[in-house]
Parts: C-alpha cells; structure tokens; sequence
C-alpha cells in the first residue's frame, strides 16, 4: 500500500505542478485542426536536415523548370511516418472509409492496424505542384493499389529512369519504416522494399539531376551518395510532412536542421556490428562512454553524416572566441555568427569539451543554441557549461568528479570545428 501511494503521490505532484489541479481541461470545445496542422508543419521544416547540395542545386526555381518526376515513396498518396500506437489521424475520427480510397494488399479502411505507415494530409506531388504549377510534375515507382512496401519491379524502375530521363530534375523519394514489434534491423541499408538502391541508381544514371528526400526514423546507408545531387532527411515528417519537404526543396524554408545521429558509412564501422563481420543478434554494448558520436571520434573512424551536421542555402562563419571561467566553476564560452551568405537561415552552433581525464572521448556535446540571422547580420552568443558538464563519474567515490583544464571546441558540427580554446 505505501507503494502504491508513492505511485499515486508521484502523479498528483505532476498534475499539480504543472496545472491540471488548478485548471483542468475542459471537454466540448472544437479543435484547432489548422492551427495544429501548421504547428507540425512548421516543426517538419526547422527538423529536415539538407545532407548534400552539389552545385547548388537546391533550392528548386520553379519557373525554371518544365518537367519535374517524382519518384518512389508512395509519395503520389502520403508521406511515410513510424508506425504503432503513437499514429494520429487528421481530423481524428478513428479510420477513413476506404483509406481515403487508398487499398492495401487484401485490406481496406484505414484502422491502425490495416495501415500504420502513412499519413494521408498532402501528397508531396499535390504539394510541389502547388508551388511549381506551370511544371508538369509526373509520378513514377510502385503503386499504392498494392502492398505498401513490395520490392520494385525492374519494370518500374525503367519507368522511373525514363521519366527522369526527360525530366528537368528527378526528386526520389526513399523510406525505411520502422515501429514498436517491428523487430531488429539487420541492417541499416534501405529495406521495405530492399531494391530502393537500385532505384535510386537507375534514376541517377538517367538524370544528374537527382535529388534524393529519405524518410526514415534512423540513419540509413547511402551507396549512391556521390551519384546524386543533393540529399535531404526528412525523417517522419508528419500530418503537414508532404507541404513541409516541398517548402524546403523549393526553399520557401531554408533547411536548418542538424543530425542528432551519426550516419556510418557501413554496418561495419558501428559499435555493435559482430565481430565476424555479420549482423550480431545479441550484440553486446561495449563501447562504455564512446557512445553515438563519441565511438566515431575515439576510434577515428570517419562517418558519411557526422552528430551534428547540416547544411544550409547560405552560410555562415564564426570568429572572435573569449572563454571565461566563473567563481562558481562555470564556463562563459562566447563567440560571434555571421551570416555571409545571401539568403536568411538559422544556425545551430555547438559547444564541444575535451575532458582531461583518462578513458574519456575525444570531446562531449555541452551546449548549443539555434539562431535565425538575416544576410549580413552578426549575433554574439554565450553559451554556460556548467561544472556538472566538466564532470566525470568517479566509481571510487560513487559521485561525480570535478575535472578542470578542459579544451573548448565550437563548430557547426562534432566534426566542422571552427574555434577552438583552452
């Protein structure tokens, strides 16, 4: 019973501190569909992360361009998101007759079960030609009259490579589903279906021209990554995903997302790859505090898309370090932005530590902030890192363990150091 009531007071402190005692919800009202549908969207937009852009080749000018393919993804009908219990629907009526007239294998309607996979809001088609609508935008890849995730035909992919052919530019669109039961990845190259590879290269043997979007929950494998133009991961964009990666292709958002993961260039160079150069259905985590970006860097292994890392449509440059230490043990890290490109963007600068202590990574994540700066504009940003963030766990003493003399690192990602401090 004291248990239980330790439960219970947990929750009621909860519900306490953050309001509902004072001020409970309140049923019958009507809800803001719009308002939410923006607010996802928006939240899409500032978290896709521009990977590559050779020659600029985004953002897309929509008056320069005739004919645009859209291809794969099933980005004719939705945009991918994870699937499971988590799924919403707009508006939340709990299925659509017919999937919005979309069949699934032998399965109709649109419970979450029969499909958790796709979101039906706006198409990424329907989207680009809403912001290109003097192009002849065409759709090519697998049909979504039939199983969601089938291998490609090779039929299709020559359909595909076609039409990319005489296309101005070829937009490919990959996904990597994923959810609760779903089980282990064996690998993290593209799966569901397994030959988006050979899609992606079909495409871009046909039109160098080729912009790849990814929706996917985790990092994927890239072979054809210096074969493409540019690359974009828009994740599990959600309800507002298909408005959202338009706006970005055609760069009525400027990307200004960053990786919070590391992309391998293989299986092999990750930590829990089996040592006998094959998938390891019990892996063992051993790699203690080289953790995600941290192993990269203490094994010296370079990856395809280090921890955080993103491009942008302009860009931006960074002077003038001060590091300054506090009585109370903190650290004053200072230094200025600027943005020398000729677009408006936001950045995401981050404060790295190399901590002088033995077994510990080569640096650790200990702030960042993201700011937006219009051309030519400077800001000056402070970020603290606090002695806990200086700290080590000492097992001797089962506490933590103050380490000072740290090397201060500020870059654009955990590989693109820019200042760097004692």
């Amino acid at each position: 019973t004291a248990r239980l009531d330790d439960m219970v007071r947990r929750k009621l402190y909860v519900m306490i501190r953050t309001g509902v005692m004072d001020d409970p919800p309140k049923g019958g009202a009507a809800i803001d569909f719009a308002g939410a549908n923006a607010f996802v969207q928006a939240v899409a937009e500032q978290s896709m992360v521009l990977l590559k852009n050779d020659n600029n080749q985004l953002p897309l000018s929509a008056a320069s361009l005739s004919r645009i393919a859209v291809i794969g993804g099933h980005a004719d009908a939705a945009v991918l998101t994870g699937g499971g219990s988590g799924n919403t629907r707009d508006p939340v009526t709990g299925a659509f007759a017919g999937c919005g007239g979309l069949t699934f294998g032998t399965s109709t309607g649109c419970s979450w079960w029969t499909n958790p996979w796709l979101k039906l809001n706006t198409p990424i088609v329907a989207a680009i030609r809403a912001l290109a609508p003097s192009a002849q935008v065409s759709f090519a890849g697998n049909s979504d009259q039939q199983t969601p995730f089938r291998a490609y035909t090779q039929q299709e992919i020559d359909q595909a490579a076609a039409l990319a052919a005489r296309s101005d530019v070829a937009i490919v669109v990959v996904a990597q589903p994923a959810g609760e039961d779903f089980g282990d990845l064996q690998s993290l190259s593209l799966a569901n279906p397994s030959n988006q590879d050979a899609l992606v290269d079909a495409v871009a043997h046909a039109n160098p021209r080729t912009i790849v979007v990814v929706e996917s929950g985790n990092p994927v494998l890239m072979p054809w990554k210096h074969r493409v133009a540019a690359i974009v991961e828009a994740w599990y964009p959600g309800e507002g995903g298909g408005n959202a990666i338009a706006n970005v292709l055609f760069g009525k958002v400027n990307p200004s997302g960053k990786l919070p993961v590391t992309f391998p260039v293989r299986d092999q160079d990750t930590p829990t790859w089996g040592q006998s150069g094959a998938f390891e259905p019990d892996p063992v985590y051993a790699e203690k505090l080289n953790m995600g970006y941290r192993w990269y860097d203490a094994k010296n292994i370079t990856p395809m898309f280090e921890f955080g890392y993103g491009l942008s449509y302009t860009h931006f440059s960074y002077s003038g370090l001060s590091v300054k230490h506090r009585p109370d043990g903190a650290i004053d890290v200072s230094f200025t932005v600027r943005n020398d490109g000729r677009m408006a963007g936001a950045e995401v600068p981050q404060v790295y530590l190399g901590v002088p202590y033995r077994d510990e990574p080569p640096r650790r994540l200990v702030g960042w902030e993201k700011i937006g700066l219009n051309p030519g504009e400077a800001r000056h940003v402070r970020i603290t890192v606090t002695p806990r963030m200086q700290s080590v766990w000492d097992t001797s003493r089962n506490g933590w363990r103050y380490v000072p003399g740290g090397t201060v690192y500020v870059g654009a990602s955990s590989r693109d150091i820019r200042l760097q401090g004692s």
